[in-house]
């Protein structure tokens, strides 16, 4: 069944049941006939693209060995999943917590065959991986999932998820997708994506009511064409057990991901160059924003040279657009850099004192930030006028030992716990470089430019923090 097709039932499932909340009295009328026609014509709909779609969808029997504490024997700890087929000769994409430490993995074709598989590459940053069916008969294709377009997809769209719930065997979900650019944290949690205290994971899930449950990881989200928009990555549970929400990491940057992984084995991540956050109400106040947001730029890694800087960005520019599509959250501008590759163009548009300008960055290869040491926190009611900080004028120790290159700025010697600064996220050992965008050289030059202020007044510091720049926004109490 073409798209086409399929839109125009669509169109009229969602017409009559409009017509029958909005005018019950004309729904009375309408012949039982024409109303069944249509339901069956949906019911077929859906039935088709079941049948098409989950012969590309795999059961993934995962299991790796470990000896029992006092017995000579080890026991072999199984893990079930889903996969699905990328190419007829016999690519897999999956998660990479399906399979992650296995020692051996299988793969079952919803006919019943099964097949021993090995890793081709894995993404921690991602969640995914790629495997490879060893020993394919000679002449046989497997079925291939068509690829869909999950930037185009809307929010109450209709989808499915298929994949081995609970090894229960392939089974179909149907249900909407329920929004768009989630982040959850459950990728942040992993150690290899905590590099240099820098947490490289991208999630800008796709979220879901279409049942997923354990098993249902590295299925396929199906949109009402039959395409894959998704790979069924996660739930929102406090049991365990599908609760309502599930998380699908997108396919346009799935995809991206898949196509490394298959032609070098690894990775190559395009990047900007940048230290990113998103914008919370007291920044984007601070910085003259109506409303949180945007991304903010808060520093260039490295330091100097890096395609952002090259390209005429700054420090404290908000990014609100890439390649004229909105951004409003940090690991939304994550995943949009993530699909494109090292060496594309891209256009950002950011807002720079009020004023929106466009930059056309070439995009670089990944780079690691350094690893950043954290003072410990001084507790304790200092009493300081400098909404909970106590500040001292830097030293040229202070300089070797913060990695400064000059003798700019402020140090912040103790917090007090529980002030202003402290609620804000600053830290002892922060070197205070700018107030309200102003440079500072002095304990009386902080002192002097916050005087000014009234409360309720946001404020913008730019500090130095273990050799790197950022901005922190403080409301005055």
């Amino acid at each position: 069944m073409n798209a086409d097709k399929l839109s125009k039932i669509t169109a009229l499932v969602l017409a009559a049941v409009l017509s029958g909340l909005a005018m019950p009295a004309q729904a009375e009328r309408l012949e039982p006939e024409a109303g069944n026609a249509t339901a069956d014509q949906l019911n077929s709909s859906f039935m088709e693209i079941a049948e098409k779609v989950t012969p590309t969808v795999v059961s993934i029997i995962s299991s790796r060995s470990r000896r029992s504490s006092g017995r000579r024997n080890s026991e072999d700890l199984v893990h079930m999943g889903s996969g699905v087929i990328v190419s007829a000769d016999g690519y897999i994409l999956t998660n990479n917590h399906v399979i992650e430490g296995a020692d051996k993995i299988s793969l079952k074709l919803i006919d019943g065959r099964i097949y021993d598989a090995q890793v081709i590459g894995t993404d921690y940053t991602t969640d995914l991986a790629v495997l490879k069916i060893e020993l394919l008969e000679n002449g046989t294709r497997l079925p291939v999932v068509a690829f869909g377009d999950s930037d185009s997809c809307r929010i109450g769209a209709w989808v499915m998820a298929i994949g081995n719930p609970m090894d229960l065997g392939l089974t179909v979900t149907a249900g909407i997708i329920s929004a768009k650019n989630r982040r959850i944290d459950i990728l942040s949690d992993h150690a290899v994506n905590l590099q240099g205290n820098f947490d490289q994971s991208i999630e800008s899930f796709i979220q879901t009511d279409a049942v997923i449950n354990p098993g249902n990881s590295g299925g396929g989200l199906i949109n009402i064409r039959g395409e894959l928009i998704g790979i069924n990555t996660a739930i929102a549970s406090s049991t365990g057990v599908y609760q309502g929400y599930g998380f699908a990491i997108p396919v346009n940057l799935a995809r991206r991901v898949m196509e490394d992984l298959i032609t070098m084995g690894r990775v190559v991540r395009p990047v900007l160059g940048v230290l990113i956050r998103s914008l919370d109400p007291v920044m984007a106040k601070a910085l003259g924003l109506e409303s949180p947001q945007g991304v903010l730029i808060d520093d260039f890694v490295p330091r100097e040279g890096s395609p952002a800087e090259q390209a005429g960005l700054r420090r404290g520019d908000v990014v609100v657009e890439v390649d004229g599509r909105p951004v409003n959250f940090s690991h939304q501008l994550q995943e949009s850099i993530a699909k494109l590759r090292p060496g594309d163009l891209v256009e950002l548009t950011v807002v720079r004192q009020g004023r929106r300008i466009r930059r056309s960055v070439l995009l670089g290869s990944r780079e690691i930030g350094r690893q950043v040491s954290v003072p410990e926190l001084q507790p304790g009611p200092e009493k300081t006028t400098t909404l909970g900080m106590q500040l001292r004028e830097l030293t040229g120790e202070d300089a070797e030992e913060l990695d400064l290159v000059s003798l700019t700025g402020v140090v912040v010697e103790k917090i007090t716990e529980g002030g202003a600064a402290f609620k804000s996220g600053m830290l002892p050992g922060d070197v205070l470089l700018e107030v309200n965008r102003q440079a500072v050289n002095s304990v009386a030059a902080v002192s002097g430019l916050l005087d000014d202020l009234s409360s309720g007044d946001a404020v913008l510091f730019l500090v130095m923090r273990g050799g790197i720049t950022q901005f922190v926004g403080l409301q005055v109490p």
